[in-house]
């Protein structure tokens, strides 16, 4: 009877004492489920129930200990699919889901003709953008573990009844030769005779793998750039470290129970290489003593992050994460203007072919959210994007950002209309500069003396939803004027504060 009772309350006791949520959090990468809020309604009692039920299922007592356990059986158990991981031969793992991979590699999720078609479309787009101010377009494709490790997959998920979406796009780019793609899956195959180059128990590939890619981007980079210095495999160490399981493991909560061999990456030349803030959110660059003076700007997913120990000795870096709000296929020529990269290089994993799902800002209406509440920028704005200011500079005792010429572009969104108060206060070292402001209904056109601080206000009528606040300039670095010449930056004024609030 004693027992009995352990049973039936020791689960309850570990509901309200044990920290489930964090082993959501930690091991399955994502929010758990809340108490649902109490039925107002009788047709909510349904919906009331299945939320409680998805409550319990992710707080229920010895619930981490349990799915562990689960696991651990279904893995002695010769189990293959255990929920978005594959288990395959020789304790590889795969994932399988995001795009679902191991479907893909077997045709059984082809293109659609206007998926196609739209995939094309959107990329044209982006290329033929970047043409006209002569800037290269390269989309780098990395292959996904299914595609290079076949044979470690269970029977009934290597058998392949289709061209992969990999294929289908390779076929459809042999009419439109002005898209340069690189599939990256005959360096890495050729890689795989020399080393493992993808974890076992992880999606990514390790250091070899990076490596094979960052060499046959460069063989394709050389045509662009014929005198590019490309680093060499032997210019670093390859060290095979034991650890504990990787993602996937991680996922299953066997990271104890499945070991990895690490792969870390030491260059054996010196360098110092740390990453800069850019004024972009999820944005990194890197500019520390390259062997090449060109600027790579990489809209990339997190199979670039293997590569970045070569890329960024090798030039200027300047990446965008493609990942949370910029899933997708997420372009953003406001940060191409503002970095002027030399190459636009797009990389994503063959899992990530898909239509294009997140517009680009061709529009010039959909800004990136770069200024937060430590810039200096403030307003009671729930949401402020810019465009055309650089990242801060200077000390405690004098913060700036430089804007660039010709314009700084400035978007918030109003709850309602309403008289909006515009202070300002720069700095300019340019003479005969003219600054023009330009919002709702106000058109502001004032010269502004050499002079290190300089304050104003004004007054508009903001209106409902979006409104842009735009100051252009007379002049800027390299314009007509030359602030510093060893600076390529189109410096124009120096922002000091830009405040905006209700009158």
């Amino acid at each position: 009877m004693i027992v009995f009772c352990l049973c039936i309350f020791a689960p309850i006791v570990a509901h309200l004492v044990l920290d489930s949520e964090g082993y959501i959090l930690k091991f399955e990468n994502r929010t758990p489920e809340p108490w649902p809020k109490r039925p107002s309604k009788i047709r909510d009692f349904g919906r009331y129930i299945k939320e409680l039920d998805s409550y319990l299922n992710d707080h229920f007592g010895f619930r981490s200990h349990l799915m562990k356990l689960f696991n651990e059986v279904r893995l002695w158990l010769g189990v293959s699919k255990m929920d978005d991981v594959i288990a395959g031969k020789n304790k590889w793992m795969y994932y399988n889901t995001n795009g679902s991979p191991t479907e893909q590699y077997r045709g059984l999720r082809p293109f659609t003709e206007s998926e196609l078609d739209d995939w094309i479309s959107e990329m044209k787009a982006r290329c033929d953008w970047l043409s006209e101010m002569n800037i290269p377009f390269l989309i780098a494709i990395v292959p996904d573990k299914q595609s290079v490790y076949p044979e470690n997959l269970p029977g009934w998920a290597n058998k392949k009844i289709g061209p992969s979406r990999l294929d289908q796009l390779l076929d459809a780019l042999e009419e439109h030769p002005e898209l340069d793609v690189v599939d990256l899956r005959p360096a890495v195959m050729a890689a795989k005779n020399y080393a493992e180059v993808y974890y076992r128990t992880d999606s990514h590939w390790n250091a070899h793998g990076a490596f094979a890619g960052y060499a046959a981007m460069m063989e394709r980079i050389k045509r662009y750039f014929p005198d590019v210095k490309v680093l060499k495999k032997d210019d670093f160490e390859f060290v095979i470290k034991p650890s504990q399981g990787l993602d996937l493991a991680k996922m299953l909560n066997l990271t104890s129970l499945l070991k990895e061999n690490d792969v870390i990456v030491t260059p054996r030349f010196p360098h110092v290489n740390v990453p800069e803030e850019f004024p972009i959110n999820e944005v990194q660059l890197f500019r520390s003593a390259p062997l090449n003076p060109q600027k790579i700007l990489f809209f990339r997913d997190s199979y670039l992050i293997g590569m970045l120990p070569f890329f960024k000795r090798t030039f200027e870096v300047c990446s965008l994460y493609n990942w949370g709000k910029y899933v997708g296929f997420t372009f953003k020529p406001s940060l191409v203007r503002s970095y002027e990269p030399d190459m636009v290089i797009y990389e994503l994993v063959e899992r990530r072919l898909i239509s294009p799902n997140a517009p680009t800002d061709w529009d010039g209406d959909n800004f990136l959210p770069c200024l937060t509440k430590n810039d200096l920028v403030t307003s009671y704005s729930p949401q402020i994007f810019a465009e055309g200011l650089g990242a801060i500079e200077g000390n405690d005792q004098n913060k700036f950002r430089w804007a660039f010429g010709p314009e700084t572009k400035i978007t918030f969104n109003l709850p309602s209309e309403q008289r909006v108060l515009v202070s300002l206060r720069l700095g300019n070292s340019i003479p005969d500069q003219k600054l023009s402001i330009s919002v709702a209904d106000r058109q502001i056109e004032m010269p502004l003396p050499t002079k290190d601080d300089i304050e104003f206000s004004f007054v508009f009528m903001g209106k409902p939803g979006r409104n842009h606040l735009r100051m252009s300039y007379a002049d800027w670095n390299h314009h007509k004027t030359v602030l510093a010449p060893d600076d390529d930056r189109f410096l124009s004024v120096a922002f000091k504060k830009i405040e905006m609030g209700p009158e």
